[in-house]
């Protein structure tokens, strides 16, 4: 297996932040790393989970179930957030997942199941992962404003995405919302010289890269 030498970019997405992290990594047992910048974004996987049960909501009314008028709506709202929530593992490793509502949450009303597909996830999604993506560039270029002094600041400043793509050789993944297959495309595309490892299941010789995110404790997705 390949020693882990170069610059790696460190994606973690849970369910309340996303956390990404640029480090250089020196080769040697232990290597030396060194941490380059990092930078924090409170939309993750909590929020895809509203913007589902948002499009849940959407649905069941045009199948003509009116939540706001349900003797406990808040009971149907709750519901929608946990399918929401409970819908992304499935859809994972599957195209699309039939949800099947709890009658008791809304007032005994007679509710149909929804088809979901990864598909529509992904819509509701697209906004979060773009949001995402600019984080991806500003941690790129503030890692590059550590090598780089006086008048190169106004060319970190006009680098392009390519040339910042560039800079990095490998892409962790870490935290639950990184197994959905949409984030692993979009940054595989947006990083397409990077090799990408996940945090779980990492070959041995390659635990230097796995041990900068210790997910252990991460918020499921």
């Amino acid at each position: 297996p390949e020693a882990v030498e170069g610059r790696v970019l460190v994606f973690d997405m849970g369910g309340g932040t996303l956390d990404i992290a640029v480090l250089d990594v020196v080769g040697g047992r232990p290597p030396d790393i060194a941490v380059l910048t990092s930078v924090g974004h409170a939309l993750a996987g909590d929020v895809l989970d509203e913007e589902i049960a948002k499009d849940l909501h959407a649905e069941l009314a045009e199948l003509g179930i009116a939540i706001d008028r349900l003797r406990r709506p808040e009971n149907a709202r709750a519901e929608l957030l946990r399918q929401a929530r409970d819908a992304k593992v499935p859809l994972s490793p599957a195209a699309s997942h039939t949800i099947v509502f709890a009658r008791a949450s809304f007032a005994g009303t007679k509710v149909p199941t929804v088809r979901y597909t990864r598909e529509r996830l992904e819509e509701a999604f697209q906004n979060q992962v773009a949001q995402a993506e600019e984080k991806v560039w500003t941690a790129l270029r503030l890692a590059r404003f550590t090598h780089h002094r006086g008048g190169a600041v106004r060319e970190v400043f006009n680098a392009s995405t390519d040339d910042l793509a560039g800079d990095v050789d490998y892409l962790l993944l870490a935290g639950g919302m990184s197994r959905i297959p949409y984030v692993r495309r979009r940054l595989a595309e947006l990083l397409p010289k990077a090799k990408v490892f996940d945090s779980v299941g990492v070959a041995a010789d390659e635990t230097v890269v796995a041990g900068l995110a210790d997910t252990s404790g991460a918020d499921p997705i």
